[in-house]
């Protein structure tokens, strides 16, 4: 059975998220484990630490119970999802101590973009969460369209190994999904064409009937490239891999004028890689 956390603030963009693996795990076996992280502003007299903790795991609770009524009348009331609300901080070693007392298989979080102190505070609890964490994170952006998961696209350099490529493999089955394996390029020459002939040429051996191909993007950015690819090719989850440090950080620099981590409009599944 699939195990996954979905942290939520029950803000309307962790509201999405929630939805949006609702819908796009619907034909699975899964559990979903709505986390709910407290922290106090400030040490409070050990006196009252016990009486404002149980106050707050109430508040969130009886919030629980509002936001579960609603996904139980959007995607019925046999929808596999459960609450806990956890005490601690920071965020994202909350969120990690759940996924390991739970086994999980998969972190979800919500995203949104807007003011400038709105986008450090959740980029470091989303950045925080998909840099340390020993599982697979997705971040949903609050534009995306809730779709089933059919299209991955997933960033890679042509040299991959095999874990690597495993792992993509295993969530193209979990979904059921097409895969591009993208490469962006400053320019598509001849050695560029050979390699992905090469490898496409390989794949038949590897993949069975699964629908996977090697595909080029010219672009002198990656990031912006794998944007222009995705906005031309209807894409549901762009995977990548965390051991890339220099992608990595270009994703979630709020310097860069597109701000793919908070802008974009596809779901992102960010993966340590072995």
């Amino acid at each position: 059975m699939l195990k996954i956390i979905a942290a939520t603030d029950f803000s309307e963009a962790s509201k999405h998220a929630l939805r949006f693996i609702i819908n796009a795990t619907k034909d699975l076996e899964r559990e979903i484990v709505v986390v709910n992280g407290i922290h106090l502003e400030g040490p409070p007299p050990a006196s009252m630490l016990s009486s404002i903790i149980d106050s707050l795991k109430t508040k969130a609770y009886f919030s629980y119970q509002e936001l579960s009524e609603e996904m139980m009348n959007e995607f019925g009331e046999n929808t596999p999802i459960r609450f806990h609300a956890e005490v601690g901080h920071p965020p994202h070693r909350m969120i990690e101590r759940v996924a390991n007392e739970e086994n999980a298989d998969m972190i979800v979080l919500g995203m949104k973009g807007l003011t400038d102190m709105e986008r450090v505070f959740l980029g470091s609890v989303a950045a925080s969460t998909a840099m340390h964490s020993k599982f697979p994170v997705m971040i949903v952006p609050a534009e995306c369209q809730i779709y089933p998961i059919e299209h991955i696209v997933d960033a890679t350099d042509l040299y991959q190994d095999e874990t690597e490529f495993n792992l993509v493999m295993r969530f193209a089955d979990l979904f059921n999904s097409r895969v591009s394996m993208l490469h962006v390029c400053q320019e598509y020459d001849e050695a560029e064409k050979e390699r992905i002939d090469m490898l496409n040429g390989a794949l038949a051996g590897r993949i069975g009937k699964r629908d996977v191909k090697y595909v080029s993007q010219v672009h002198e950015h990656v990031v912006d490239g794998i944007e222009k690819y995705t906005s031309e090719h209807p894409t549901d989850l762009l995977m990548v891999f965390t051991h890339k440090r220099l992608f990595y950080e270009k994703l979630f620099n709020p310097s860069l004028a597109k701000e793919l981590a908070f802008e974009s409009k596809v779901s992102l599944l960010i993966l340590k890689s072995e």
